[in-house]
């Protein structure tokens, strides 16, 4: 008799109670598995949009802009001075946000807090590679 109550009102609520938290961490747990990989996910699916993004950008500033910026922006070879490169850079970033949905814009302000300074790098990045190809 005293067995089966100790069964009953002891340990029979000790197991139900420990089972209950574990599904519950477990629980928690999965959530935050799924919302970090859903991020992760989101984040290189972006960065990869707004890398070829700027590769385009910065071809099309190259074959259409550059020819026609003020001759002030031009060094005595040709070559663009440092306000040139600022003014192609520029207009590669407008190039960029106006291919960008507001929607992604929205989102993009959530994953990458810097979206300005990360287009930014990406257009250098395009640059830079192209210098040295």
């Amino acid at each position: 008799m005293l067995e089966s109550y100790l069964v009953q009102q002891i340990l029979i609520p000790l197991i139900l109670t420990v089972i209950t938290g574990l599904i519950s961490w477990g629980g928690v747990e999965l959530t935050k598995w799924v919302r970090t990989k859903t991020k992760n996910e989101c984040v290189t699916a972006l960065v990869q949009h707004v890398t070829s993004l700027a590769e385009g950008a910065v071809q099309q500033v190259e074959m259409r802009y550059k020819p026609t910026l003020p001759s002030h922006y031009l060094d005595q070879i040709g070559k663009l001075n440092p306000d040139g490169q600022q003014a192609a850079q520029r207009e590669a970033c407008r190039l960029i946000r106006n291919q960008l949905p507001r929607s992604a814009l929205k989102t993009a302000k959530h994953l990458i807090p810097d979206m300005d300074a990360f287009i930014g790098n990406q257009i250098e990045r395009v640059i830079a590679a192209g210098k040295r190809g």
